[in-house]
């Protein structure tokens, strides 16, 4: 009876280690996991970092280009303006000249 429940004992330290090895490897392999995954999460967090800076200076980009757009909006209202008068200017010229060749016209006629 003693040889047996020493079998017994033996054969269940047996299973133990076998078990106590089996739980190590899975231990060490989920370790070797949960590595390869928070190296995973680093870069990632890495790279949304990297993304978030790039979005920051896209949209300071973006802000001062708009900033640009609408003084060159502006430029361009005063420069149409400025056309504007410069064509009204024009056609003032243009009938004084009209008239003065009118009235050099009539002075030659009253001349000869």
């Amino acid at each position: 009876d003693l040889t047996a429940t020493q079998k017994d004992i033996a054969s269940t330290r047996a299973e133990l280690a076998g078990t106590q090895k089996d739980l190590k490897a899975e231990l060490g392999a989920t370790h070797k996991d949960l590595t390869a995954t928070k190296a995973d999460l680093t870069a990632a967090q890495k790279d949304i970092t990297t993304a978030k800076t790039t979005l920051q200076s896209l949209t300071t980009d973006l802000a001062a280009t708009q900033k640009d757009l609408t003084t060159t909006q502006k430029d361009l209202t005063n420069t149409q303006k400025e056309v504007a008068a410069t064509k009204t200017d024009l056609a003032t010229v243009q009938k004084e000249v009209a008239s003065t060749k009118t009235d050099m016209a009539a002075t030659q006629k009253d001349l000869t």
